[in-house]
């Protein structure tokens, strides 16, 4: 079922830890309407930025698979795969399972479950939780956190303009008395104003995409 959301690319970002596959998503687009950045920008400067800020602060046991991109505006929107060359964590020390995992919220200035939205960072280096309760040591959230603000920056310069944004995308409406969506006419979007670390781990639930 496709509900169109113009203007918004949808994207995703895959990783692998040993036997364990991980993806998360984002949705990015520009303010300036027809959009005139191509899907493959969207997928390289994700792909570099994720690559930049993010990989560096995680296990050297995981590794960055591809960037895949598909415009949500046509039913049969552009849809480019662009794979990761070598690219993996700089963390050299012991590490948690793929499961126990950072929650990035998705922050933005509404309420109401269809404008939030989370990510899960795994990798997690041991040094970086004390005890037993998964709090987060606190000089490796502040640097996390920093990694994260980058990476919301460098998506806003997309195109070379302010108007590149990071979107929270709702395209239903909930679920009818059977449980199937009940699909918008077409999908709202809200801009994210801050990628949040939390300040404890949380165990990831199964994110494989059908």
């Amino acid at each position: 079922m496709h509900v169109p959301v113009p203007g918004v690319i949808e994207l995703v970002i895959k990783q692998r830890m040993g036997d364990n596959r991980m993806f998360n998503v984002i949705h990015v687009g520009n303010n300036d309407f027809p959009d005139t950045i191509p899907v493959i920008d969207y997928a390289a400067s994700v792909l570099a930025a994720w690559t930049n800020r993010v990989m560096p602060r995680i296990s050297n046991k995981v590794q960055l698979v591809e960037v895949t991109a598909r415009d949500l505006g046509p039913e049969e929107g552009d849809q480019v795969v662009l794979p990761a060359t070598n690219v993996f964590g700089a963390d050299i020390s012991q590490v948690e399972p793929a499961q126990v995992a950072m929650l990035v919220q998705k922050i933005t200035a509404l309420g109401g479950r269809a404008r939030r939205g989370r990510l899960y960072l795994a990798g997690i280096p041991d040094a970086a939780l004390e005890g037993e309760q998964g709090v987060i040591v606190a000089n490796w959230l502040a640097d996390t956190q920093l990694a994260f603000d980058s990476f919301l920056s460098d998506i806003q310069a997309i195109g070379g303009t302010s108007d590149t944004q990071m979107f929270v995308v709702s395209r239903f409406l909930g679920t009818d008395a059977g449980g199937n969506p009940i699909p918008r006419a077409q999908g709202i979007k809200t801009a994210i104003t801050r990628l949040l670390c939390a300040s404890s781990v949380a165990t990831q639930r199964d994110r494989n995409r059908r």
